[in-house]
């Protein structure tokens, strides 16, 4: 009997529940980003009302690094705080007597633990980010544009482990196995589970990069840093300790265990996607992207140095930055945020933090 056939007749309750996962997830990724009828377009002259500059990155491109430093700059610009720069280092100083009245929500929840203590942040610290920046990153996501698909997904995922192990203990001779192969097979499994959560815990900001490299957009690339690394490490550790599992199990049985660890994988990052609502404000922060990039991008990317911080900052900068327009110091900026984000979940996932973080990416 060919591999094909055993396959399909010694697997055939797995192939099905296979096929059920993926028709599960194209069904929950089309209710989520279910196409709304055309709508004729028209050009803003003014940011669109109800999207913060942070908001408007974290729907164009989901960054935090970006949304964090638009949100900086926003609240620089309303004389909430003074950002200051010594070569790549970057500090923000809360002015006295700054009123938390004239901050968007998420600016508020980053500010209210950010400067709890101490009126002055350097991003040298990165410790002291954590609380503040899952906050913030929290009063984005529950502006009510992002749906949550922690409940969505859970079925799904149920419907995948059950079947995996179904086949896990229908390709392996349990009977045969020695001390070995039954050493070998649980650490495959614990490798799996733990490599595999750290890894879509860590993938997002890898994704992002490549992707931004592949498209040719011509801005400055973000360099790789150590979360990137984590998230391939331990998704080549996932995809090791699946084709260690073949020495022990049926080429059929590792086959389609791989098959569920793609599709989850690859549907983690298609369901992160925003609502009804928030397509209709992605929208519009695109059009205001094309219009701010045919009337400023050029002098706003070109005519600033980025060592050092432009004086008079305007929301018109903070907006530049979250759209990915600003390719020279707000660019330096988001970078040595990004730097500072990867100092701290560094620590994070050293602790343990990974699975944790999956966990509160679906909330």
């Amino acid at each position: 009997m060919s591999e094909g056939n055993s396959l399909l007749v010694g697997y055939t309750p797995a192939v099905m529940a296979l096929c059920g996962v993926l028709a599960y997830f194209l069904l929950l990724r089309f209710v989520f980003l279910k196409p709304d009828p055309p709508s004729a377009s028209v050009v803003p002259y003014e940011p669109p009302a109800g999207i913060s500059p942070a908001m408007a990155a974290w729907l164009v491109e989901r960054s935090l690094d970006r949304a964090l430093a638009a949100a900086l700059v926003n609240m620089a610009a309303k004389r909430f705080l003074v950002i200051e720069q010594a070569d790549d280092d970057f500090s923000i100083t809360k002015l006295k007597d700054a009123s938390f009245d004239c901050l968007e929500p998420e600016e508020d929840a980053l500010a209210f633990r950010l400067f709890d203590t101490d009126d002055c942040f350097d991003f040298e610290e990165p410790t002291r980010l954590s609380d503040p920046l899952e906050r913030f990153e929290h009063a984005l996501n529950n502006r009510t544009y992002f749906p949550s698909n922690f409940l969505p997904s859970l079925p799904a995922w149920i419907v995948s482990i059950a079947a995996s192990v179904y086949v896990l203990y229908e390709g392996i001779d349990v009977s045969s196995l020695s001390g070995n192969g039954v050493s070998l097979l649980l650490l495959s499994a614990l490798l799996i589970c733990c490599m595999y959560a750290a890894g879509l815990g860590t993938m997002g900001g890898a994704i992002e990069k490549i992707a931004g490299r592949m498209a040719g957009r011509g801005v400055q690339q973000r360099p790789w840093n150590g979360i990137d690394a984590v998230a391939v490490i331990c998704l080549s550790l996932t995809a090791a300790a699946v084709f260690a599992l073949s020495s022990i199990a049926s080429l059929s049985s590792v086959l389609i265990l791989a098959a569920f660890l793609l599709l989850n994988a690859v549907f983690y990052q298609l369901l992160h996607a925003p609502n009804a609502e928030g397509k209709k404000l992605l929208d519009q922060a695109l059009a205001y992207r094309e219009f701010l990039g045919a009337v400023d991008a050029d002098a706003l990317a070109r005519t600033r140095s980025s060592d050092q911080v432009p004086a008079n900052l305007s929301a018109k900068d903070a907006y530049a930055i979250a759209l990915h327009l600003d390719l020279g110091w707000g660019e330096s900026f988001v970078t040595s945020i990004d730097a500072a984000i990867d100092a701290m979940r560094s620590e994070e996932y050293s602790g343990g933090r990974a699975a944790y973080q999956v966990y509160r990416d679906l909330r």
